[in-house]
């Protein structure tokens, strides 16, 4: 993924790219991202401070990420102030895609049925001639 400049409404960008960059990593599966967020997370266990944070959202989407790119992805996501689980983010950031996958199956078997019902009809009428 390249880096999306932030500006006055590009904020939405940002969160949609932090998203997609968790959700294409979660893709991979559980185990890589764990170990990522266990990297950075010194202070208090199971929860990213600021930094900790910080940290993380410039391994996902770049170094170049500038500090008050990173605070407004932490707003967005925990508070402001203290911390966020990051269990909550990643439950964030995953939202829907259980749904998603649960349609891409279901389009696949009706998919199916076509290909076999066509195939019946190619044979059907071979059969005929």
């Amino acid at each position: 993924f390249d880096y999306v400049e932030v500006k006055p409404d590009g904020s939405t960008k940002m969160i949609d790219h932090l998203k997609a960059e968790v959700q294409h990593r979660a893709d991979r599966g559980p185990q890589p991202i764990t170990q990522m967020f266990q990297k950075y997370d010194a202070h208090q266990p199971g929860h990213l401070d600021l930094e900790e944070f910080t940290h993380v959202a410039r391994e996902m989407c770049g170094k170049h990420l500038s500090d008050i790119d990173c605070e407004i992805l932490f707003g967005h996501f925990g508070d402001k102030k203290a911390s966020l689980q990051w269990r909550d983010f990643l439950d964030q950031c995953l939202a829907g895609r259980e749904e998603r996958l649960e349609r891409s199956q279901l389009l696949d078997r009706q998919h199916k049925k076509v290909v076999d019902r066509i195939e019946q009809l190619h044979d059907d009428i071979a059969m005929a001639v």
